[in-house]
């Protein structure tokens, strides 16, 4: 049971780590982060999704996607798409 609500909390925290750059983002209209930072972060979630679908891990398979959906809408922001 801890550790459910462990993953919980982490999955939490790390989603709303992307949450100020996406909002300053769509504020200013420009992201500080690189390309290089955005473009692994965005492929780190998708293989991460993609590796903990089969696993059935609720904390980790929200953790993954919607920080893909987060680092998508600022990739978004940054190409002026947004």
């Amino acid at each position: 049971m801890i550790h459910k609500t462990i993953g919980y909390i982490s999955t939490i925290c790390l989603v709303l780590c992307g949450l100020p750059e996406l909002y300053d983002g769509i504020k200013t209209g420009q992201v500080g982060a690189s390309w290089g930072l955005l473009g692994l972060w965005f492929a780190g979630e998708v293989f991460g999704l993609l590796y903990t679908i089969p696993l059935k891990k609720i904390p980790l398979i929200l953790n993954y996607a919607l920080n893909t959906f987060i680092v998508g809408a600022v990739l978004c922001v940054k190409y002026g798409l947004l």
